[in-house]
């Protein structure tokens, strides 16, 4: 009987354990901070393995760990697409990168990352539209140019004969 009774107070302790994990675990999320949420995510884990499996909270776990991985994947994909803003021919990968990442982070409720992810689709945006802008310009001066030219030249003198 002393033998259960260390048994269960073995498991008691490791239950509050990890649920004390899981209160900050929640935390962490709250405040957005998915690297630290996924470490204290493995830490749980370790600790929801040592106790019956009808203890462990599977369903409250895997929420967990999805919303943890889809944060570090949007963290990821920002940064990629900072990077990638650096380059012009890589607009369209640095905005979808964007896109993406804000989305994930709009459903997450990360408001502040949303933002940044927001101000690089801003700032690609502004660069292509005066690319845009530049290249319509020089192709009306070039126009207006060649047309000028061509008036300016007056009628050719055209001799068909042999003198």
């Amino acid at each position: 009987a002393l033998e259960q009774v260390q048994t269960l107070v073995n498991e008691a302790d490791t239950g509050v354990q990890a649920e004390t994990l899981m209160v900050e675990i929640q935390t962490a999320l709250t405040a957005h901070d998915y690297q630290r949420a996924a470490n204290l995510l493995d830490q749980a884990e370790m600790q929801y393995a040592l106790l019956p499996p009808e203890q462990v909270p599977d369903t409250l776990l895997q929420t967990y760990r999805q919303r943890a991985t889809d944060g570090l994947t949007a963290i990821a994909q920002l940064e990629t697409a900072k990077r990638l803003t650096k380059s012009w021919g890589r607009y369209p990968e640095a905005r979808a990168a964007a896109k993406d990442a804000g989305a994930t982070f709009a459903q997450l409720g990360d408001a502040d990352r949303r933002a940044e992810a927001e101000q690089v689709i801003a700032t690609l945006d502004n660069r292509q539209r005066r690319l845009v802008i530049l290249i319509g310009t020089l192709a009306v001066t070039l126009l207006a140019w060649l047309a000028f030219w061509l008036r300016s030249r007056g009628k050719p003198v055209i001799r068909w004969g042999y003198a």
